[in-house]
């Protein structure tokens, strides 16, 4: 799946976009420039993903609604606008034009208030929306994800916490039927440090075990929404044992909390109870 949009020679320089390898749009187009195209990286790395270097794009005809059009150039990403971030093509055609961008000077402020009165005096009858292209790229981009996260964050939650509930249950029974052994070793003498890590040694062997099977797989899981998202992904290895670590402390402390319980239990009244 590939996102077609037309723009026009000025498209580059209006939105400070640089060329990654090739050219742009000539000065004057004509309508044979119609059958040209710029793609942005996440476009040309997905045309080339199987052979071939993402350069090597530059001069290659591809087929779009039927169309055959030639790549002449590949546009580096843009360090704010979500869209580039998802495999796009930029066709020419100024016939399709559906936005008016107008680049204003750095310096300048208060500008959207000007373009609007300016407008305004000059088509009374039609008034569109006017607004800061990088401050709305950005607010949409933060929609987007909010409207993602929610769901996603309510997702890991419940599996945090059914995973949590299914450890205190594991560590209860543990405990709870081993009372009489704990018991025993500590009428003979065992202190609460050698109960505590009879105790939790296993269950520590069973985090260990699942973070050997768990991190792997959160690594594929978070390349999948690395290539649906784009790169500002982070998968470093940093993250993952960061999300590890807090799995390991949440078991940790639920085991011992269950151990403790019986530690401090006279183990005569179990005994005899036994």
């Amino acid at each position: 799946m590939v996102y077609s949009a037309f723009v026009d020679q000025n498209f580059l320089e209006i939105f400070n976009l640089k060329l990654k390898a090739g050219s742009n749009f000539p000065g004057k187009a004509v309508e044979k420039d119609a059958h040209y195209a710029l793609v942005n990286t996440s476009a040309a790395r997905l045309i080339k993903q199987k052979n071939g270097r993402e350069n090597d794009l530059i001069g290659e005809i591809i087929a779009v609604d039927s169309t055959h059009i030639q790549i002449i150039g590949i546009l580096a990403e843009n360090e704010f606008d979500s869209e580039f971030t998802v495999p796009t093509i930029y066709r020419y055609n100024d016939s399709n034009a559906n936005f008016l961008a107008i680049k204003s000077h750095p310096a300048s402020s208060d500008n959207i208030r000007l373009l609007k009165k300016i407008w305004q005096k000059t088509f009374p009858d039609f008034s569109p929306a006017i607004y800061n292209y990088r401050e709305n790229a950005i607010s949409e981009s933060k929609a987007g994800e909010a409207e993602f996260s929610l769901p996603f964050g309510v997702l890991c939650s419940v599996v945090m916490l059914v995973a949590c509930l299914g450890v205190l249950g594991m560590a209860n029974y543990a405990v709870q039927s081993g009372k009489l052994p704990i018991s025993i070793r500590k009428t003979f003498g065992a202190n609460n440090q050698q109960i505590l890590a009879s105790v939790t040694k296993p269950f520590l062997k069973l985090l260990l075990l699942s973070g050997v099977f768990g991190i792997p797989l959160g690594w594929f899981c978070g390349n999948l929404l690395k290539t649906r998202f784009g790169s500002h992904v982070d998968l470093s290895f940093y993250n993952l044992l960061i999300g590890f670590g807090i799995v390991l402390v949440v078991g940790t402390a639920v085991v011992v909390s269950q151990t403790f319980r019986i530690i401090y239990i006279n183990p005569a009244k179990i005994i005899r109870g036994e």
